[in-house]
């Protein structure tokens, strides 16, 4: 290395692997802090920092410290706490791309990869980075599926702290949980949503208790909790007996000024439970 490097070692808070390299950030270099600043190793060198030549400055003084770091599609997403910053690392240089304020997550845990993206919330939506846009899972085709207030009573009223984000790759579902184990999943297939109240099966009732999601040497999504710190897989498995509320949209067949009548409405569905005595289907209107 050049005779003026001091130093080649860095402490970080979080970081991600892209391009064979390691990039950190929130460091610690030279016994001095910068909780703004980035930082990449060399080629394959995923440990090795050069002071003089590892700093990655596209976003800095800027009042932010860099909560996470997560790549995905040669870029580098360095998310703060209000604003998220996407680089672009494709061409062996890095290079900011786009900046979006309002985007930036409150704690690491309020991010996860998917095969699609890399999936992240706060309390004014949930969001999925596909390597080329940003998507509000709130909104689909332009109408909204969950309204702002909606979101925010359920993520944030409890303490956005206390909620986090996980991944389950066999169901491909994301999944939103709040302090209490109220739950929102969301299909990446079927671009839907599913709502569940007090997922947690355990004692114990607040969801500080257990650990952040993580996944298991099979993909299984899971987390350790419980008073004797017990393992808890998602399998998303059916219950024998259970109420289910569908609630759709206005339907109005693509012309909502003409008078329709509707006769008849067919209801398809699977049980997972085979002595089930009767199925009983009851319906509201508006």
């Amino acid at each position: 290395f050049y005779q003026k490097v001091d130093s080649l070692e860095a402490k970080w808070k979080t970081g991600t692997v892209q391009g064979r390299r390691a990039y950190v950030g929130n460091v610690k270099q030279d016994g001095k802090f910068y909780p703004d600043r980035m930082l990449k190793s060399k080629v394959n060198h995923f440990d090795v920092f050069p002071d003089k030549d590892s700093i990655v400055d596209v976003a800095v003084r800027d009042g932010e410290n860099i909560v996470k770091l997560e790549s995905f599609a040669d870029r580098v997403l360095q998310f703060k706490e209000k604003t998220l910053y996407i680089i672009n690392v494709s061409q062996g240089s890095e290079f900011l791309e786009s900046v979006h304020p309002f985007m930036g997550i409150n704690y690491q845990y309020h991010s996860v990869k998917t095969e699609r993206g890399i999936a992240f919330f706060n309390e004014y939506g949930a969001y999925l980075y596909n390597g080329n846009e940003i998507s509000d899972l709130l909104e689909k085709n332009g109408k909204v599926l969950i309204s702002e207030d909606t979101w925010s009573s359920f993520i944030a009223v409890n303490g956005i702290a206390n909620s986090s984000i996980g991944y389950a790759p066999k169901k491909h579902q994301i999944v939103f949980m709040e302090k209490y184990g109220d739950v929102y999943f969301y299909n990446l297939k079927t671009g839907a949503w599913t709502t569940c109240q007090d997922m947690l099966d355990y004692n114990d009732t607040d969801s500080r208790a257990m650990t952040n999601f993580a996944l298991n040497g099979d993909n299984d999504m899971f987390f350790i909790g419980g008073e004797t710190s017990q393992i808890y897989k998602y399998d998303h498995a059916p219950s024998p007996t259970h109420d289910f509320n569908y609630v759709t949209r206005d339907i109005d067949f693509g012309d909502p000024s003409v008078r329709k009548k509707v006769y008849k409405v067919y209801m398809t569905y699977k049980t997972g439970a085979s002595n089930l005595p009767n199925i009983v289907c009851k319906f509201d209107t508006n």
